[in-house]
């Protein structure tokens, strides 16, 4: 009768482990095709915002607005969230900044739009 017992217990705790397993790997499967999904929803994303910087100067000075903004504001959560702080030679002057990365946003459209410093 103890042998029996024991062997319940045993087997109990068996199918729990399983149970527990195909847990885990159904909640990883899960996670697996929101992390696809989520790839695929920002490709189409970036493949928009391409064909507008390709087509649109407008575009291109917008979205290098945006990407300037992104960057000083990233600057600013850094300096909020950590005990280290990367700083570009220029931080003490925010116009500088801004025109760095204006420049580089200049010269990634000039490199998607096909034209030389982002002009048509």
């Amino acid at each position: 009768y103890q042998r029996r017992v024991h062997g319940g217990e045993r087997r109990a705790m068996e199918l729990l482990a399983e149970g527990h397993k195909a847990s885990i790997l159904r909640q990883a499967e899960g996670e697996s095709e929101a992390t696809m999904i989520q790839a695929e929803a920002t490709a189409r994303a970036i493949a928009h915002v391409a064909r507008a910087l390709g087509e649109n100067q407008q575009a291109r000075e917008v979205i290098g607005m945006r990407l300037t903004e992104q960057y000083i504001n990233a600057f600013g959560k850094l300096a909020k969230e950590s005990n280290t702080l990367i700083l570009p030679a220029n931080a003490g002057d925010p116009s500088a900044m801004v025109a760095q990365t204006w420049k580089l946003v200049q010269a990634l459209s000039s490199d998607a739009g096909g034209t030389a410093g982002g002009q048509k």
